[in-house]
């Protein structure tokens, strides 16, 4: 139970109402009382081997990593065992909707959407907020030939089918043949770049990158051989794509045959009506120098959000690191790092810059490397997050303790690592210096601006019984191919992470780990006048909800008598003949 805010009394006579007062001391009391906001977390299992299978035809043995939306479902595929045709369908992909609650989307030997073959095999999957997942699968028994492909499923509708090997090109030029996913939205659009075949110009026009709709069509974003946007070249690939909630794309392409006569890297974005160039090779990068084409860097490596903003990362001519720029082909890009700068937290300066992501807020999270630092190379990396129109922050640095205070955060096998909506992170680390060496030297971290550093779950912990012994969350997109949106991650905005966990005894399972962060109530006045009270209170959160209860004996409190009142102002103007106690908490939460 969360500690209350206030317990102002309110005291009636007669018809002569006294001003409302604390007894003295209580405020004293209770304000000097109260720890600094803690997170409520929980950590509840949403399926385990040995748990039977949806339709009843055998039982779970292990899964996927599982992606997570907002809505907190998670999706994965499965393997079975004791099904009624053995090894023929002993996996299928999944749906998990609540902890104990799995909606069963596919089974292997289930017939392909199209009745041309069965499922065989399933793989990576992305889920939106409305619990739709787009998955890749292989189909056997099909004619002519067995293919890959991507399904569409909600646990309701028909699947449908998405791009698939040997679907010819939306233009008639070729056939589908590699595929890889990009991008799935809330309206059920998923983006994809793929690879060709049998096409007019052989190498030339052998890439495309795609848009789906729910109904399986799919459109012509950009293909190798087009004319660049901005007139400049010719495309010759898209390593980078993104997609938006309103079916907009940012991709990355590489040009040949441009005025410079070097093969360049570009930014562009094409919501359906224009495309706009957001930045290219040889452009001056904000801050000085230019953009230039470096390993693994362009500017062509692009994260999207739902603000028209595009976060990439780019060589600088003659600096140590590259940079992290934002643009939208509109404004000005504008610079959020660039190697030689100092780090946030003082300690050395960046040399690199790794895979990173942004919300619509326009926050960027990236993984800094740094030189001339103390602290070795547990403090090489951190998780750093900047913003178009705000500083540069250290979110997590290695070197720093283990919330739990049993080992240190070794930075040198930081993985890729995401954020939320709230700016929130979550990544996996491994940890030196832990009391039981191997046994616990690893584990998921979650970071919020409030709550500072938590564990989600580490080697050892205790889960079902048994411990922990191997963990695995999706972060999104690597270090190549950022992601942007949530569709294909374990975290949410709400907070929640997802991840896949083995114990000592062998079970396997899909968790999800939740926390969650308690406002807090700053009373700023409060009076009484004839058969009324009135009181006023900010929030931090701002214009969080709160509820108001009332008693008459300090033991009955019973339902608030202002419930999520998030105005900041309540009047009680129903007083008891007697006296009053009034307490204010978080809506929601219970009292006493």
């Amino acid at each position: 139970m969360k500690l209350p805010q206030l317990i102002a009394r309110h005291r009636r006579a007669g018809t002569r109402a006294s001003a409302s007062r604390l007894a003295p001391g209580v405020l004293t009391l209770l304000t000097a009382g109260l720890a600094p906001p803690l997170s409520a977390q929980t950590t509840s299992v949403v399926v385990q081997s040995g748990d039977a299978a949806p339709d009843g035809d055998g039982t779970h043995v292990a899964f996927s990593i599982p992606t997570l939306n907002n809505a907190g479902q998670v999706a994965f595929w499965g393997t079975l065992t004791g099904t009624s045709k053995s090894i023929h369908n002993d996996s299928g992909f999944f749906r998990g909707d609540a902890p104990g609650s799995v909606t069963q989307l596919v089974r292997e030997d289930d017939p392909a959407p199209d009745g041309n073959g069965k499922f065989d095999a399933m793989g990576e999957g992305l889920i939106n907020s409305s619990g739709q997942v787009a998955f890749s699968a292989r189909f056997d028994f099909r004619i002519p030939i067995a293919a890959n492909g991507y399904v569409l499923a909600d646990g309701s509708s028909p699947l449908v089918q998405l791009p698939l090997q040997a679907q010819a090109s939306p233009d008639g030029n070729g056939e589908f043949f590699q595929l890889r996913v990009g991008g799935f939205n809330d309206r059920g659009q998923s983006l994809f770049g793929v690879g060709l075949t049998d096409t007019s110009g052989g190498t030339s026009d052998d890439f495309g990158v795609y848009v789906s709709d729910i109904t399986g069509a799919s459109t012509t974003v950009v293909r190798k051989g087009d004319p660049s946007p901005d007139g400049n070249g010719t495309i010759s690939t898209s390593p980078s794509y993104a997609l938006d909630a309103s079916g907009a794309v940012a991709y990355g392409p590489t040009l040949t045959g441009t005025t410079s006569g070097l093969d360049e890297e570009a930014i562009f974005v094409d919501n359906g009506t224009t495309v706009l160039a957001v930045a290219r090779g040889g452009d001056a990068a904000p801050g000085g120098g230019n953009y230039v084409r470096a390993a693994a860097a362009g500017p062509s490596i692009v994260a999207f959000n739902d603000s028209g903003q595009v976060a990439f990362e780019s060589g600088i001519t003659s600096v140590v690191g590259g940079g992290i720029f934002v643009g939208d082909g509109v404004a000005p890009v504008v610079e959020i790092s660039r190697g030689g700068d100092p780090a946030p937290d003082g300690n050395g300066i960046f040399s690199g810059h790794l895979g990173f992501a942004m919300n619509n807020a326009g926050q960027v999270l990236f993984r800094g490397t740094f030189s001339d630092h103390v602290g070795g190379s547990l403090a090489q990396f951190g998780y750093c997050r900047g913003e178009v129109a705000g500083p540069l922050q250290m979110l997590v640095r290695g070197g720093q303790a283990a919330p739990d205070g049993n080992g240190t955060l070794d930075s040198t096998s930081f993985s890729v690592a995401d954020m939320n909506e709230a700016g929130q992170l979550v990544f996996q680390s491994g940890l030196t210096g832990t009391s039981g060496g191997s046994s616990d030297n690893s584990g998921i971290f979650f970071h919020d601006d409030t709550l500072g550093l938590l564990q989600v779950a580490r080697l050892g912990d205790s889960l079902l019984g048994s411990t922990i012994t191997s963990l695995s969350f999706q972060p999104g997109r690597d270090g190549a191919t950022p992601h942007s949106g949530n569709s294909y991650s374990g975290l949410n905005d709400s907070g929640q992470v997802a991840y896949l966990f083995q114990l000592a005894d062998g079970t396997h399972g899909i968790a999800l780990w939740s926390s969650t962060t308690p406002i807090t109530i700053n009373i700023t006045g409060y009076n009484s006048g004839p058969g009324t009270f009135t009181i006023n209170w900010t929030t931090t959160p701002a214009a969080s909800p709160v509820d108001i209860y009332r008693s008459v004996d300090l033991m009955n409190w019973g339902s608030p008598v202002s419930t999520a009142n998030a105005t900041g102002t309540f009047t009680d103007s129903s007083l008891p003949g007697t006296a009053a106690w009034y307490v204010l908490v978080e809506a929601g939460v219970p009292y006493p």
